[in-house]
């Protein structure tokens, strides 16, 4: 019996996550990819709420933050070899912050 050659293939998911926390800074991981694969991701939030959304996604080079305020209520941003998403709310005390995230993650399995 030989060594049988990997299956290499890419693929697309869609992911989606409510945001519902307090609007007292604290911070909430959404999402964290623990492989090492190659991926690239479209990342939408939105914000349902009178807080504002801090969003910080960060990749294998770089942590990108994103503010959602009640007036700017969808931002969209494209990443390679997205890692974690976390959320931080800030805004009036005793508020609650609503939101969602929304990824399409393509990734490659095996791919050099």
């Amino acid at each position: 019996m030989g060594v049988r050659e990997p299956k290499c293939f890419t693929d697309t998911t869609i992911l989606g996550a409510t945001i519902a926390q307090p609007c007292d800074g604290t911070e909430r991981t959404y999402f964290k990819n623990l492989t090492t694969n190659h991926n690239k991701s479209l990342v939408a939030i939105f914000n349902l709420s009178e807080c504002d959304i801090v969003a910080m996604i960060e990749t294998d080079d770089e942590v990108i933050e994103r503010r959602l305020t009640p007036e700017l209520l969808e931002d969209t941003i494209q990443v390679e070899n997205l890692r974690r998403i976390t959320v931080r709310c800030e805004g009036e005390k005793g508020l609650d912050c609503f939101g969602f995230i929304s990824i399409q993650h393509t990734f490659c399995i095996c791919c050099p």
